[in-house]
């Protein structure tokens, strides 16, 4: 992956427009789709079953589930020095830990996936607000710039916005 600089990506947009000409046009066929969602499906069931079980007990993709996914963001960052980030281990990370916080994302709030060819710039879009939110470039920036960057907050953003329907 080219390094990113993640002070650029972008959280929640309603400007379809910006989003094409920035990261391209988003997969459309059907079969893809589904496919890709199947891989992250997977992925995020591989994470689930890497880590301790003591707290995957309470990993259901539940709201409750995005403060347990900050403790283990912090738990595994925690001896780590800030002058130095380890970008593949970032983009690992990422990806893995994106894809449950991206299901977790759609299975609470709704929503449904617009994948892109880089799966990292891949969005949840949400048709009844008619905007869309980046949960890998939102947790990269989680990892990168610690918990002023918290996904609770960004998750909790998301259902004001939804609420004020």
């Amino acid at each position: 992956m080219v390094e990113i600089d993640a002070s650029t990506l972008i959280e929640i947009s309603e400007d379809e427009n910006e989003i094409y000409q920035i990261y391209g046009e988003y997969v459309k066929e059907k079969r893809e789709r589904l496919s890709i969602e199947i891989q992250l499906e997977q992925l995020a069931e591989s994470v689930l079953q890497k880590m301790d079980e003591s707290a995957v007990a309470d990993m259901d993709y539940s709201d409750e589930s995005i403060d347990l996914l900050e403790n283990i963001i912090d738990s595994a960052f925690e001896n780590s020095e800030k002058e130095y980030v380890d970008q593949d281990l970032v983009d690992s990370i990422s990806t893995d830990l994106g894809a449950y916080f991206g299901l977790t994302i759609i299975k609470s709030l709704g929503g449904e996936w617009r994948f892109r060819k880089d799966l990292f710039h891949s969005s949840i879009y949400f048709g009844s607000i008619d905007k869309e939110c980046f949960p890998f470039h939102k947790l990269t920036k989680r990892l990168l710039y610690g918990k002023n960057d918290s996904l609770a907050s960004f998750y909790d953003e998301l259902l004001e916005i939804m609420d004020a329907l």
